[in-house]
């Protein structure tokens, strides 16, 4: 990982607008998938402990 910046080449410009530099994202798909759905997921996860917490809120005020 310490030897990526070396391995990085910035395009031109006009080049850069005709390719994308992908494949220094590609050199590393499972890391680089894993942080992204592992992010997704948490928040998913906080998202639904939040609304459990506001549902279940709700469902005691109706309670009463």
């Amino acid at each position: 990982m310490a030897t990526q910046p070396q391995t990085i080449t910035v395009p031109p410009c006009r080049n850069y607008l005709k390719s994308p530099p992908l494949p220094q994202l590609l050199d590393f798909p499972p890391l680089h998938s894993f942080f992204f759905h592992f992010s997704v997921w948490q928040q998913k996860r906080t998202e639904r402990i939040e609304g459990s917490k506001l549902f279940i809120a709700h469902t005691k005020r109706k309670r009463k």
